[in-house]
């Protein structure tokens, strides 16, 4: 099973965003199973659900660290590597949510103003952010 389908399935057997992404990866992290349920769970809904950082965003950086920062032999060259992949996947993630916010704007006639940091409470949110396993978007 791809990782994609393996979070997915995740995310809709009730995990938060975070812990959805994170434990598609767990197996090459060297983590038990407890260990990365435990470590990725505060990243939910966008931090303790405070809507800041994305929890899957923030699980994948820790996986990037897991898989390619060398911590035995740390230098500015690793570092700048591992920064190059993160700037990677935060770019991907942001044109992905600048085309699903769009899309909710058209649905919802919600849109963003000029400078906002985040979508108003409740209206255009990703479905990660407030709604039970039952009723997110994309599940069975």
């Amino acid at each position: 099973m791809d990782r994609e389908k393996r979070a997915r399935e995740n995310f809709c057997a009730g995990l938060n965003c975070g812990q959805s992404v994170f434990m598609a990866f767990a197996d090459l992290t060297g983590l038990t199973y407890e260990q990365a349920m435990k470590l990725s769970a505060p990243f939910g809904g966008g931090m303790g659900r405070m809507r800041e950082v994305c929890g899957a965003v923030s699980a994948s950086m820790m996986v990037l660290g897991l898989l390619f920062y060398d911590a035995a032999h740390p230098t500015n060259e690793e570092k700048s590597a591992l920064y190059a992949r993160e700037q990677e996947v935060a770019s991907r993630f942001r044109t992905g949510m600048q085309i699903h916010l769009s899309e909710t704007e058209k649905s919802t006639g919600s849109a963003l103003r000029a400078g906002d940091r985040r979508p108003p409470p409740f209206s255009g949110i990703p479905a990660c952010w407030i709604a039970p396993p039952a009723r997110r978007t994309g599940c069975g």
